[in-house]
């Protein structure tokens, strides 16, 4: 009867033991730090997919945040452009005259500590352009709208956001048919 006493006792504590080994292995990993509002505001540089019906287009743009907005220095406007304008020379030489567009996208930031982000909820202004075609400027009114929150990431320090011009206006006139133009920032990170 001892001969079965021991063996039983040995396995009991390999079984404790393996038990406190596995659980100890349960906290490994990295430590990552709460994310903070005041990481957010800085310089940029991320990629923009531009997406119109079954156009696609990919680029790498450059904006600023601030407290309570994204600034860009130089806002996509050659889909808006071409969808107004036609033709592609006109089209062309439409961009040129425009030159670099700056538009501010507003927001208001709050954290989720659960999910180790900051949540970013747009308002979004119109965009105006003054699009010149053959001698005359067409008043252009892009209607930007931001359906989903941008997120600030807080395991990889990112930033990602979405913006649509859902509604282009021409000297009064919506365009119809339109399709909307999708503005996709999936991973943009500080400078």
């Amino acid at each position: 009867m001892k001969k079965f006493t021991v063996p039983r006792f040995l396995i009991a504590v390999l079984i404790v033991c393996a038990g406190i080994a596995l659980y100890s292995c349960n906290n490994d990993g990295p430590d990552i730090p709460p994310v903070k509002l005041e990481e957010l505001p800085g310089n940029y540089k991320g990629k923009l997919i531009t997406i119109q019906g079954s156009a696609r287009k990919e680029s790498v743009r450059d904006f600023k945040v601030k407290k309570d907005t994204i600034m860009f220095a130089e806002f996509p406007v050659s889909e808006i452009v071409k969808t107004v304008v036609k033709d592609p020379v006109k089209t062309e030489a439409a961009l040129k005259a425009i030159g670099k567009v700056k538009y501010n996208l507003k927001y208001t930031a709050s954290v989720n500590t659960a999910s180790n982000v900051v949540e970013l909820t747009f308002a979004p202004k119109t965009l105006e352009l003054q699009i010149p075609v053959d001698g005359a400027n067409k008043k252009t009114i892009v209607t930007l709208a931001a359906k989903e929150k941008g997120f600030y990431v807080g395991m990889d320090r990112s930033l990602r956001f979405a913006v649509k011009a859902e509604k282009i206006t021409v000297d009064g006139t919506a365009l119809a048919p339109y399709e909307v133009i999708d503005y996709n920032f999936p991973f943009c990170i500080k400078n």
